[in-house]
């Protein structure tokens, strides 16, 4: 059985967005920390032309982006350790 959706508000960088949301509190935070931290991170690299649109969204859309990539390389090798263990596995079994 699914859980039940609560209303949360978090905080990005001072401002303050509601939704609705399955997951646990623990969770909510722990991935709002992450968020900050990484738009912490590029703000202070200061990689940002200034008067080009919203400063605010710019860094967060640079930081999606940077946190879809590392996604998806760490989709790919998950997938990579996980054909590899197969193949081991196979061996093994070959092998008895």
């Amino acid at each position: 059985m699914a859980a039940e959706k609560k209303s949360v508000t978090i905080t990005i960088r001072g401002k303050k967005f509601p939704f609705r949301t399955e997951a646990d509190s623990q969770r909510v935070q722990q991935v709002v920390e992450f968020v900050n931290k990484r738009l912490d991170e590029l703000d202070s690299k200061g990689g940002l032309r200034p008067n080009v649109g919203s400063a605010d969204t710019r860094l967060m859309m640079l930081a999606l982006l940077n946190i879809a990539d590392e996604c998806i390389t760490h989709k790919q090798n998950l997938g990579e350790i996980k054909e590899r263990s197969e193949n081991l596995l196979a061996e093994i079994a070959f092998d008895l």
